[in-house]
């Protein structure tokens, strides 16, 4: 078996624009494990494109003669949303390392910001930038973009060439910085004045093009929100300190933001009052319409009510190979194929609080609380009924119309937002008289 290693960016892209209509539950990850499975085994990717469109009951699309590469510079403020190339000058603003995970193995790619005299945008680089760091100009051809939470992303793929310019190549445009609440954070912005408390900081390990390097990391919050921040040089924060940070960038992983800065950064002593540690960390009540509107956010607080139980529920078999926790289908697994599955419990659901709707994700340990049994006896009560998706029926029955109170992450991506809960119990406020209220008057219609 031969493994093709390239940029699959482009080809990822059409595969989504194509499957959009049919494959609601198929995300990126499985999209880019299946054609990365056809390359493997040294499939052309044209081919593996096709095959892979058929197979999801999908025409493969019409082949056309392909489109000249761009001959001149697109400035930042005019990408287009998708492009399969653009030719760009810009500076880097910020770049770090970042771990992905394709077909259960970790690879370490790049991601960072780009700003020219018109603006900036997030980019993400499939392959190492030698030689080049925070600062310098660069003129990068055929690169290509794509949208992600209306935003769109330059990505450098095999087909880009990336030349070091001389510092003067571009003008350097100076930075004017507004104070931003936590809440208001989004990808790519600039000129960022952030006042916090840091709830927590600590440091770990990560490599750096092959060399270990120390990041200190942890979470700030202020009275409107609460963001994981990273330092790249030691910031001498400790817990509970309410500090300024001047400078940094925003970078987000699937509409939640993550906060930014290196040595350039600074930091001062927070000048305006601050809630205390115990007051920020009892989240306030979020709305899923402020949700919805800020695309995505960690540690919020909802409150909704369960109006349906969607399959996939209940008694589910993951995969047992290294790395993987792909739920089953049929005994397979969409990587690995046929596997021994190990059972586990997980609740999906529709959360609506009247002001916006999301998904809700529930493990095991919050799935065992709201159903009140455990994972084995939720087994055993399967087996003996010869039904599998007794448990499912279950849920169905005791949570369907029933008023929550969830903490945890807001997850965005093509299909919407997946709220992944960390922490549910049942909700016996006003909300909930209105939910019952709502609940007979759909039945009396």
């Amino acid at each position: 078996m031969q493994t093709q290693t390239q940029d699959l960016g482009p080809h990822i892209e059409a595969l989504k624009r194509a499957l959009a209509p049919k494959m609601a539950s198929l995300d990126e990850t499985d999209l880019r494990d299946e054609l990365q499975k056809y390359l493997d085994y040294g499939v052309p990717v044209e081919q593996a494109v096709r095959t892979i469109l058929r197979h999801h009951g999908a025409a493969p699309p019409v082949r056309s003669a392909p489109a000249p590469p761009p001959t001149e510079r697109t400035p930042i403020a005019s990408l287009p949303a998708t492009a399969m190339a653009v030719n760009l000058k810009a500076r880097i603003l910020y770049v770090a390392p970042k771990t992905v995970t394709a077909r259960g193995e970790s690879k370490e790619i790049l991601s960072g910001i780009l700003g020219d005299e018109t603006g900036s945008v997030p980019f993400t680089s499939w392959r190492p930038l030698e030689g080049l760091a925070k600062g310098d100009v660069i003129e990068a051809t055929n690169a290509y973009t794509k949208t992600y939470n209306d935003q769109p992303q330059v990505n450098f793929g095999d087909r880009t060439t990336v030349t070091k310019l001389e510092p003067d190549a571009l003008p350097k445009t100076p930075t004017t910085f507004r104070d931003t609440p936590i809440a208001e954070l989004k990808e790519g912005l600039r000129g960022i004045r952030l006042t916090g408390r840091v709830l927590s900081v600590g440091t770990r390990q990560v490599t750096v093009q092959g060399n270990p390097k120390t990041v200190w990391s942890g979470f700030l919050a202020d009275a409107t929100g609460k963001v994981e921040f990273t330092a790249w040089a030691d910031p001498s924060l400790t817990a509970g300190q309410a500090v300024t940070i001047e400078g940094g960038y925003v970078r987000a992983y699937r509409g939640v933001p993550q906060f930014t800065f290196d040595a350039d950064a600074r930091l001062a002593p927070a000048t305006v009052e601050l809630p205390d540690v115990a007051a920020l960390e009892a989240r306030p009540t979020t709305t899923l319409r402020e949700v919805v509107e800020r695309g995505g956010g960690s540690d919020l607080v909802v409150v909704g009510t369960l109006l349906e139980i969607k399959e996939g529920s209940g008694l589910v078999l993951r995969c047992t190979a290294p790395g993987c926790t792909r739920v089953l289908a049929a005994g397979m697994c969409r990587l690995h194929n046929k596997v021994e599955g190990s059972p586990d419990l997980r609740i999906k659901a529709v959360l609506d609080d009247g002001t916006g709707a999301v998904s809700l994700v529930a493990g095991r340990e919050l799935t065992e609380q709201l159903l009140g049994k455990d994972l084995e006896r939720c087994k055993k009560e399967a087996q003996d009924a010869f039904r599998p998706d007794l448990i499912a029926e279950q849920i169905e029955e005791k949570l369907t119309g029933r008023v929550l109170w969830v903490r945890g992450n807001a997850l965005s991506d093509d299909y919407g937002l997946t709220f992944i809960a960390r922490q549910a119990k049942p909700f016996t406020g006003v909300a909930a008289d209105d939910a019952k209220a709502a609940l007979a008057m759909l039945e009396v219609l």
